[in-house]
């Protein structure tokens, strides 16, 4: 699912937060019930994610991709797919205890990282300029 060209970088950031939100939501149930839904390629995929698109170019003007917010973004959110594709292997392998673990372990801290990334580089768009 795409951005909309209209939406405001703030609420595409705030968008990722709650896609990311919902795919770890996904990945519990997984865990609970042995079925995905999605592939563990499709999770460990960056680049059919809105974050990413975002993060690549989107609607993020040039000045703010090399913010240090942004670097901190792109690694995290690597991450948080790399786990997110093991998780689903590791369910897909039946080590259901072990999924759960990078589940409320790894990808958490993982995905609060990403998280506190995203609101401060929202935080920083919001602050006036020139002040």
């Amino acid at each position: 699912m795409s951005l909309p060209i209209s939406r405001s970088t703030a609420e595409a950031l705030e968008a990722a937060i709650q896609s990311h939100l919902l795919l770890r939501g996904r990945l519990r149930q997984a865990v609970q019930t042995g079925r995905a839904g999605i592939s563990p390629e499709e999770a460990s995929a960056q680049g059919g994610c809105d974050l990413d698109r975002l993060l690549g170019g989107g609607d993020l003007a040039a000045a703010a991709r090399g913010a240090r917010h942004v670097r901190e973004i792109a690694r995290s959110h690597a991450e948080f797919h790399a786990c997110a594709g093991r998780i689903l292997r590791l369910v897909a392998d039946r080590r259901v205890g072990t999924a759960e673990c990078a589940l409320g372990v790894e990808l958490r801290d993982i995905s609060n990282r990403m998280i506190a990334e995203i609101e401060a580089l929202q935080d920083e768009l919001k602050a006036p300029t020139g002040a």
